[in-house]
């Protein structure tokens, strides 16, 4: 499965849009909210690029399944 340009479009997005709200915060020098944005944008994105990592089809996701198939 590949990732198309329509989903790597909206992940950038989503990306550009937390950094502008942390970039908001930071500019009414409100340093509580400029980290949580940030924490939220950053745990997302791991969240999200790991999740597609694997899926079954691509090769970390086919890696883990042969190995709990082998664990059985």
């Amino acid at each position: 499965m590949q990732l198309t340009p329509i989903i790597a479009i909206h992940l950038s997005a989503a990306t550009f849009i937390g950094l502008a709200v942390a970039f908001g915060y930071l500019a009414r020098h409100n340093i509580t909210g400029h980290r949580r944005a940030m924490q939220i944008t950053y745990i997302a994105a791991c969240l999200v690029a790991g999740g597609f990592t694997f899926l079954p089809g691509r090769l970390l996701g086919d890696l883990l399944l042969q190995q709990l198939q082998a664990l059985a």
